[in-house]
């Protein structure tokens, strides 16, 4: 059982360093200027969020991956 939970938190860190990644990649797109890589990366983000969701993995409220609809212009 316990196994189970490693498991589940060992996973849950490998998505959560992901969605970092690719949450960086998209503010130095956005940053540059580079309006299609943005958005690539931004569903790219929303994908991982989504997916994140379905496997019911709880992260802290201070993990602000997405805040996409602020980071528009």
């Amino acid at each position: 059982m316990i196994e189970k939970f490693a498991d589940t938190d060992d996973k849950a860190a490998e998505i959560l360093a992901l969605g970092r990644m690719v949450s960086y990649a998209r503010q130095q797109a956005q940053a540059m200027d580079l309006e299609f890589s943005t958005y690539c990366l931004d569903v790219a983000l929303r994908s991982i969020v989504q997916d994140i969701a379905k496997k019911g993995f709880c992260f802290a409220a201070n993990e602000n991956m997405v805040s996409l609809s602020n980071e528009r212009n």
